[in-house]
C-alpha cells in the first residue's frame, strides 16, 4: 500500500514536472515573422566633422506603416518611430538606434545597428542602402517580455523616404 502511494505520488509529480515543461516549451516557442515599412523623415540634422571630406554625423526622426509580408501576421499596419544616428565618410559608415511598433494591442522597441553604402550609377545618382541586425529590447501589452532578434536591409526612394524590409523571431519570456 505504501510503495503504491509513493508511486502515485511519483507519478504526479512527473506529471506536474512535463505540464510545466510544456508550457514553458510552448512560451518560448520562438515565432518567425517579417514585415516592410516605408518611412520619412520628420527631423533630420546632418553635422559635417570636417576632419576629412565628407566625414557627417547625422540625427534623424522618422515615421512609418509596417505591413506584415510574412505567414505569421504580425505588426500589420503599426505606426512605427525610428530614431538613429549616422557616422558617415562620404555616404557609407555605421547606423544605430531604435524602431518603435505601435499598435492597439501593445508596442514593443527593438535596437538595430547597421552599415550604410552609398554608390553612385553610370549615370551619377546616388543609391544608398544599408542592412543589419536589431535586438527586441521591451514591450507593453501583449507584447510585454518580448524577447528575439533578427535582421534588415532597405534602400532610400528618395532624398526624405526610405523603405525598410526586416525578418526575424521572436517570443515572450
Amino acid at each position: 500500500m505504501k510503495i503504491q502511494k509513493n508511486l502515485i505520488g511519483l507519478t504526479l509529480i512527473l506529471l506536474l514536472i512535463f505540464a510545466v515543461g510544456l508550457v514553458n516549451c510552448y512560451a518560448q516557442k520562438k515565432i518567425s515573422v517579417s514585415g516592410e515599412i516605408k518611412f520619412t523623415f520628420t527631423k533630420a540634422e546632418r553635422f559635417n566633422i570636417g576632419d576629412v571630406e565628407g566625414h557627417t554625423f547625422s540625427i534623424t526622426e522618422s515615421a512609418g506603416t509596417n505591413r506584415n509580408i510574412g505567414s505569421n501576421v504580425f505588426m500589420d499596419g503599426a505606426k512605427v518611430t525610428h530614431y538613429g544616428f549616422s557616422d558617415m565618410i562620404k555616404g557609407n559608415g555605421p547606423q544605430q538606434g531604435y524602431n518603435i511598433f505601435v499598435t492597439d494591442d501593445g508596442s514593443f522597441c527593438v535596437k538595430y545597428e547597421g552599415k550604410v553604402k552609398t554608390t553612385f550609377s553610370s549615370e551619377e545618382m546616388e543609391m544608398t542602402t544599408f542592412e543589419g541586425k536589431y535586438t527586441y529590447t521591451g514591450g507593453t501589452g501583449q507584447y510585454e517580455n518580448i524577447q528575439g532578434k533578427g535582421t534588415y536591409a532597405g534602400s532610400f526612394t528618395s532624398e526624405k523616404d526610405y523603405t525598410v524590409n526586416w525578418e526575424g523571431k521572436y517570443h515572450i519570456k
